[in-house]
């Protein structure tokens, strides 16, 4: 992307503050995104700097789940700002650990709703596959939307 992923700005929003607000709108009760570096987020969202933000995906998910203090957790990267809030509402009814996935079309995507200890996986992936989750499908292909490259974002917009 050329820039972290959080700070690219869509519509005028940057992607952490979108993503923000769909599971504030969702009606979550605690909104936690973490950021490489401090940025405007909408009201009621708060931001955890990442003490490494060079690690990798999972050091960040460990990290933030011990600055949260445990889960249930309902993790929506930042590149995934096309999920629908109705879709993080039927996973929040439907929620059961240790994890709960959304569906489309058979795939499986974002957000990911889990309690789950992540000490010594490579990877959140290798944790669900080791779980026995739940699985819901959901009319909402923007589960599966992964805006990692410019194009995609072009693409989406």
């Amino acid at each position: 992307m050329g820039q972290p992923k959080a700070t690219v700005v869509v519509d005028g929003q940057t992607l952490a503050w979108r993503t923000a607000a769909i599971l504030l709108a969702a009606g979550l009760t605690r909104v936690v995104v973490a950021l490489r570096e401090l940025q405007p987020l909408p009201e009621g969202a708060e931001a955890f700097l990442v003490p490494d933000p060079d690690g990798e995906a999972i050091d960040t998910i460990r990290q933030t789940q011990s600055f949260i203090g445990g889960g249930p957790i309902a993790l929506l990267p930042v590149d995934c700002p096309d999920v629908q809030v109705a879709t993080v509402q039927t996973l929040l009814a439907a929620y059961r650990p240790p994890f709960t996935k959304p569906t489309f079309d058979g795939k499986g995507g974002h957000p990911v709703m889990f309690d789950l200890d992540l000490d010594g996986v490579a990877s959140l992936r290798d944790a669900l596959h080791h779980a026995a989750g739940h699985f819901v499908a959901v009319p909402d292909p923007g589960i599966l939307h992964n805006w990692n490259t410019p194009e995609a974002v072009r693409r989406a917009v």
